[in-house]
């Protein structure tokens, strides 16, 4: 939900009108479900209004942890950066760009730790510059599929390629939402 467009997807509903990317009379990409094991990571955190976000709040963090990535010890999957969202805040969101770890041995550059349980997701690969449509695509199959939300605690989960760039109209990541079979 890091596009130039941020809002709460949480209030997105079935019978919002969502388009498909079609080639040759398929979807490019269908969403799935997956099962995520715990994990600790270290990473930035942001807090601010869901206005905040839009205006490049979270943006900001992508460039300062590329910075300290390398200094980064024992990162399970170098080549990957996690968003992690909490809407825990009246009107906004608590949201920590990080790196999955194996284990914790020094906290430098800021860093926070961040503990993320296991859940299970539905999950959507996005590439694009509307990364609103495949939220709303998503949410939808969700309802469509019998799922519902598990989001008590986290809201969504964003991985990223470490090279991400924010900035850019041609956007990739891989949302996952937590779900309840």
């Amino acid at each position: 939900m890091l596009a130039r467009n941020f809002f709460d997807v949480s209030s997105i509903t079935g019978s919002q009108k969502i388009y498909l990317l079609i080639i040759g009379g398929e979807e490019k990409v269908k969403p799935r479900i997956v099962e995520k094991e715990g994990f600790k990571a270290l990473g930035f955190k942001w807090q601010g209004t869901f206005d905040e976000a839009s205006q490049g709040g979270i943006q900001k963090l992508f460039p300062e942890l590329q910075a300290v990535t390398e200094g980064i010890e024992n990162k399970v999957n170098p080549g990957i950066v996690i968003g992690v969202s909490y809407h825990n805040l009246t009107g906004g969101l608590t949201y920590y760009l990080c790196s999955e770890v194996s284990e914790i041995e020094e906290i430098r550059y800021g860093l926070e730790i961040v503990e993320v349980p296991a859940y299970t997701y539905a999950v959507l690969e996005h590439e694009g510059p509307d990364v609103m449509a495949s939220y709303q695509r998503l949410y939808s199959w969700i309802e469509e599929n019998g799922f519902s939300l598990n989001q008590q605690i986290l809201e969504h989960l964003e991985e990223y390629p470490s090279d991400y760039q924010p900035y850019s109209d041609e956007l990739k990541l891989i949302i996952h939402i937590p779900v309840l079979r």
